[in-house]
């Protein structure tokens, strides 16, 4: 197990330059906790289901693709 770091003053993290920090330990996130999540935020857009992409892949299929790129001639 990693030993805690304490940070204080807007400073501190200057002080922590160039150090690694972590890894942590892992947490498991179950069903329960993302349906948890997605009820106190209110919102259910297919959260963490298995098959569903994760971003709208618009009309080329591809995610962040959504057409030709503004800067390329017609």
């Amino acid at each position: 197990m990693p030993t805690p770091v304490t940070v204080e003053g807007v400073a501190g993290p200057a002080g922590l330059v160039g150090r690694q920090l972590g890894p942590g330990n892992w947490t498991e996130i179950s069903r329960e906790r993302v349906d948890g999540f997605t009820d106190a935020a209110g919102d259910h857009r297919d959260a963490g289901v298995p098959g569903y992409p994760v971003l709208d892949p618009g009309p080329s299929r591809r995610p962040g693709s959504p057409g030709r790129p503004a800067w390329r001639r017609p």
